[in-house]
């Protein structure tokens, strides 16, 4: 078993924990729709500012959106970003706090044709 398989499933037997809307925000940077395990795994608001620099200016495809939060810091930067997502829950999670930054989705779908994409 890998080391990230190891996290994952170190994460899936977490207990529940005590998430307060003060934690979330200092987080992610608002009072963000997150579960457990998005909480866990989600990426700090700090590095996903710092990452989303890179792409500036271009189309991105994204890939895992978890929670929404890296998109959300891409989609301030990028010129456009397509994110995917196939776990159903998360992709609720997205959408609730992809919308609660104030960003437009302009489709929630498969793709019905292919994208320019300029970084991954």
């Amino acid at each position: 078993m890998n080391r990230a398989s190891r996290l994952f499933s170190k994460v899936r037997q977490t207990k529940r924990i005590k998430m307060k809307a003060k934690d979330i925000r200092n987080k992610f940077g608002d009072n963000y729709v997150v579960d457990d395990y998005t909480f866990i795994m989600g990426i700090d608001l700090r590095f996903t500012t710092h990452f989303a620099k890179r792409f500036k200016n271009l189309r991105v495809l994204e890939t895992c959106t978890g929670a929404g939060f890296t998109t959300i810091s891409l989609a301030r930067t990028a010129k456009h970003v397509s994110t995917v997502e196939i776990e159903k829950s998360h992709q609720i999670q997205a959408v609730s706090n992809i919308e609660k930054a104030g960003l437009l989705i302009l489709q929630r779908h498969f793709f019905c044709r292919l994208l320019r994409i300029d970084a991954i």
